[in-house]
Protein backbone atom coordinates (compact mmCIF):
# COMPACT_ATOMS: atom_id res chain seq x y z
CA UNK A 1 0.00 0.00 0.00
CA UNK A 2 1.23 3.60 -0.61
CA UNK A 3 0.15 7.05 -0.97
CA UNK A 4 -2.37 6.34 1.81
CA UNK A 5 -2.75 9.79 3.68
CA UNK A 6 -3.31 8.92 7.55
CA UNK A 7 -3.75 5.43 8.16
CA UNK A 8 -2.53 2.39 6.26
CA UNK A 9 -4.64 -0.27 8.12
CA UNK A 10 -6.75 0.56 11.40
CA UNK A 11 -8.70 -2.06 12.98
CA UNK A 12 -10.80 -1.04 15.89
CA UNK A 13 -12.52 -3.57 18.34
CA UNK A 14 -11.79 -6.75 16.75
CA UNK A 15 -11.40 -10.42 17.52
CA UNK A 16 -8.61 -12.68 15.70
CA UNK A 17 -6.96 -10.19 13.44
CA UNK A 18 -4.26 -11.45 11.29
CA UNK A 19 -2.30 -8.64 9.50
CA UNK A 20 0.69 -10.07 7.58
CA UNK A 21 2.96 -9.71 4.74
CA UNK A 22 1.81 -6.39 3.93
CA UNK A 23 4.04 -3.82 2.61
CA UNK A 24 3.23 0.16 3.72
CA UNK A 25 5.50 2.88 2.72
CA UNK A 26 4.89 5.95 0.92
CA UNK A 27 2.38 7.87 3.76
CA UNK A 28 1.25 11.32 2.77
CA UNK A 29 0.61 12.73 6.24
CA UNK A 30 3.60 13.86 8.52
CA UNK A 31 2.06 12.03 11.74
CA UNK A 32 1.04 8.51 9.83
CA UNK A 33 0.82 5.22 11.24
CA UNK A 34 1.22 2.08 9.72
CA UNK A 35 -0.55 -0.09 11.61
CA UNK A 36 -3.03 0.92 14.02
CA UNK A 37 -4.94 -2.12 16.09
CA UNK A 38 -7.32 -0.57 18.89
CA UNK A 39 -8.68 -3.08 21.66
CA UNK A 40 -8.46 -6.34 19.25
CA UNK A 41 -8.15 -9.50 21.08
CA UNK A 42 -6.14 -12.38 19.68
CA UNK A 43 -4.26 -9.73 17.13
CA UNK A 44 -1.52 -11.57 15.00
CA UNK A 45 0.87 -8.86 13.23
CA UNK A 46 3.18 -10.83 10.90
CA UNK A 47 6.19 -10.42 8.30
CA UNK A 48 5.42 -6.45 7.41
CA UNK A 49 7.55 -3.96 5.99
CA UNK A 50 6.46 -0.56 7.20
CA UNK A 51 8.12 2.73 6.45
CA UNK A 52 8.32 6.62 5.52
CA UNK A 53 5.78 7.48 8.35
CA UNK A 54 5.02 8.50 11.93
CA UNK A 55 4.61 5.77 13.94
CA UNK A 56 5.47 2.32 12.45
CA UNK A 57 2.71 -0.02 14.44
CA UNK A 58 0.46 1.13 17.21
CA UNK A 59 -0.97 -1.53 19.06
CA UNK A 60 -3.24 -0.36 21.78
CA UNK A 61 -4.96 -2.50 24.15
CA UNK A 62 -4.37 -5.94 22.70
CA UNK A 63 -4.97 -8.57 24.17
CA UNK A 64 -5.03 -12.84 24.51
CA UNK A 65 -8.15 -13.87 26.45
CA UNK A 66 -9.54 -17.52 26.14
CA UNK A 67 -12.22 -16.33 23.61
CA UNK A 68 -9.42 -15.68 20.60
CA UNK A 69 -8.93 -18.58 18.24
CA UNK A 70 -5.01 -17.29 18.86
CA UNK A 71 -2.67 -15.23 20.91
CA UNK A 72 -1.77 -12.27 20.28
CA UNK A 73 1.52 -11.36 18.89
CA UNK A 74 3.77 -9.17 16.56
CA UNK A 75 6.44 -11.40 14.98
CA UNK A 76 8.72 -10.69 11.80
CA UNK A 77 8.05 -7.17 10.87
CA UNK A 78 10.43 -4.61 9.94
CA UNK A 79 9.55 -1.06 10.83
CA UNK A 80 11.33 2.47 9.97
CA UNK A 81 9.19 5.26 11.58
CA UNK A 82 9.74 8.77 12.07
CA UNK A 83 9.08 8.65 15.98
CA UNK A 84 8.35 5.33 17.58
CA UNK A 85 9.15 2.26 15.46
CA UNK A 86 6.90 0.36 17.76
CA UNK A 87 4.34 0.77 20.42
CA UNK A 88 2.54 -1.33 22.76
CA UNK A 89 0.22 0.69 25.09
CA UNK A 90 -1.96 -1.00 27.68
CA UNK A 91 -1.99 -4.55 26.47
CA UNK A 92 -2.12 -8.16 28.32
CA UNK A 93 -0.80 -11.52 27.10
CA UNK A 94 1.45 -10.47 24.07
CA UNK A 95 4.33 -11.50 22.85
CA UNK A 96 6.55 -9.58 20.65
CA UNK A 97 9.47 -11.97 18.94
CA UNK A 98 11.66 -11.46 16.15
CA UNK A 99 11.12 -7.49 15.31
CA UNK A 100 13.37 -5.00 13.67
CA UNK A 101 11.88 -1.51 15.35
CA UNK A 102 13.78 1.77 14.33
CA UNK A 103 12.63 5.18 15.37
CA UNK A 104 13.62 8.86 14.69
CA UNK A 105 12.90 9.09 18.70
CA UNK A 106 12.80 5.43 19.97
CA UNK A 107 12.59 2.25 18.18
CA UNK A 108 9.91 0.68 21.03
CA UNK A 109 7.73 2.33 23.54
CA UNK A 110 6.69 -0.34 26.23
CA UNK A 111 4.05 1.76 27.85
CA UNK A 112 1.65 0.42 30.75
CA UNK A 113 1.83 -3.13 29.75
CA UNK A 114 0.65 -5.84 32.12
CA UNK A 115 3.66 -8.05 33.13
CA UNK A 116 2.92 -10.75 30.58
CA UNK A 117 3.79 -8.92 27.70
CA UNK A 118 6.81 -10.48 26.87
CA UNK A 119 9.97 -9.25 24.32
CA UNK A 120 12.41 -11.46 23.09
CA UNK A 121 15.22 -11.25 20.23
CA UNK A 122 13.95 -7.72 18.74
CA UNK A 123 16.28 -5.41 17.18
CA UNK A 124 15.29 -2.09 18.86
CA UNK A 125 17.40 1.66 17.63
CA UNK A 126 16.55 4.89 18.16
CA UNK A 127 17.90 8.46 18.16
CA UNK A 128 17.49 8.73 21.59
CA UNK A 129 15.91 5.56 23.34
CA UNK A 130 16.29 1.94 21.56
CA UNK A 131 13.45 1.10 24.13
CA UNK A 132 11.13 3.75 25.84
CA UNK A 133 9.52 2.16 29.33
Amino acid sequence: MTDQYYYGIYVYYGDNVEISDNELSGFRSNFAYGVYPYQVNGCQITGNHISDLYYGIYGYYLSSTSTANAPSEITNNMINAGYYGLNVLYSDSVGIYHNTAVGGYAGVRDYYNAANVNFRNNIFTGVTYALYN
